[in-house]
């Protein structure tokens, strides 16, 4: 009889290691399972590392290698077997008590011998043990796992409520970004799931300035140790709010450094110089650099402030037409024709400000 997958099966090689990750974390309680290495980098036949017990300790380490594959073979000329997979994890660096090789395929009992009978070998040895484990093998792991089995047999598209909320954040609606992110939901997300909405959070209280919320949501992302541009970015931001900008622009360098065409880090450093009173003229900028928002609204503001209007001109016909729909832009440019109409006692200024108002009040009630 055909084994018939009682869950959807992931798409993508991607959202497979994903998925491994979230339900052997769970399967080991391990709070934060960690993806080992990025793409392209050297991995050592190992995708996930699973820390029993929340413990980070060779005894406790358990290495995943996720073959999201169509066919898997014990031995070979194939370019992916288990001899070869299990002969990168003995040349890595990671010192592990296990090795489980999580497919996708439905069970073959000839591999999973030909995989024990090694193991065998390997123990006898003083080396890791190895076990495969098939796609109904991790069906039934979520079974027997209230958490896993209220996730994957729900109708709720966790990767969905994400998009979402993302679309709400660039729209700057950040309360509803808040409010769609609740603590049951995160409880039943992957891990990457969880950590774009740790982020999303994290951001989303920095803009509205409740900062200790704030520091706790950017908590969250460290313990994840995948220190990624979202966790530098956040760590830069929290030296910015305890008013350590030397070192968050000695973050930036070395950020930059490694990255030196990563525009959100080069954002922030424009961002920072500015507010210290040492400003980069806007076109002296990187054409890149230029195209990000928040500097395009950073240095309005800032022109504005300084009754360069002429200069904030000349970037507000930058402003593409979803950025003209952000809160953040209308209220800008509400108050920069408020300031002009305080200079210049222009009546021309005063309309323009009411006719910002009135459109400001009219895209509040669609929202």
């Amino acid at each position: 009889m055909t084994y018939k997958p009682q869950i959807l099966l992931p798409s993508t090689e991607q959202d497979f290691e994903a998925f491994c990750a979230h339900v052997y974390g769970e399967i080991y309680k391990c709070n934060t399972p960690a993806m080992y290495g990025r793409r392209g980098q050297k991995q050592y036949g190992l995708d996930v590392l699973v820390y029993k017990d929340n413990l980070n300790k060779s005894s406790n380490r358990i290495g995943i290698q996720c073959k999201h594959v169509s066919k898997l073979l014990f031995d070979g000329n194939d370019k992916v077997t288990i001899v070869k997979e299990i002969a990168k994890a003995d040349s890595g660096q990671q010192e592990i008590s296990q090795l489980i090789i999580a497919t996708s395929l439905p069970s073959d009992q000839k591999l999973t011998d030909a995989v024990n009978a090694l193991s065998d070998e390997r123990v006898n040895e003083g080396k890791f043990p190895v076990e495969i484990q098939f796609w109904n093998d991790i069906e039934n792991y979520i079974a027997n796992s209230s958490v896993l089995n209220q996730r994957y047999h729900s109708n709720s598209n966790y990767s969905e409520k994400i998009e979402q909320a993302k679309e709400r954040f660039n729209k700057e609606q950040y309360a509803a970004v808040i409010d769609s992110l609740t603590v049951d939901d995160i409880k039943l997300m992957n891990h990457v799931e969880k950590y774009e909405a740790y982020y999303l959070l994290a951001n989303c209280y920095h803009l509205i300035e409740q900062n200790d919320k704030f520091t706790y949501y950017a908590s969250k992302l460290t313990q994840f140790e995948w220190y990624d541009e979202r966790h530098n970015v956040l760590n830069i931001i929290d030296n910015i709010i305890n008013s350590d900008t030397d070192n968050a622009l000695k973050i930036i360098k070395t950020c930059i450094d490694k990255e030196p065409d990563n525009t959100q880090y080069q954002a922030l450093k424009y961002s920072i110089e500015m507010n210290q009173g040492s400003i980069t003229d806007f076109e002296n900028l990187p054409e890149a650099v230029q195209n990000t928002y928040s500097i395009k609204y950073n240095y309005m503001r800032y022109y504005s402030n300084h009754n360069q209007f002429d200069k904030y001109d000349v970037i507000a016909k930058l402003i593409d037409k979803h950025e003209r729909l952000k809160p953040s832009f209308i209220i800008l440019s509400l108050e920069s024709s408020l300031l002009r109409y305080a200079t210049s006692k222009s009546q021309h200024h005063y309309i323009e400000a009411l006719k910002f108002l009135l459109y400001y009040s009219r895209t509040l009630q669609q929202r």
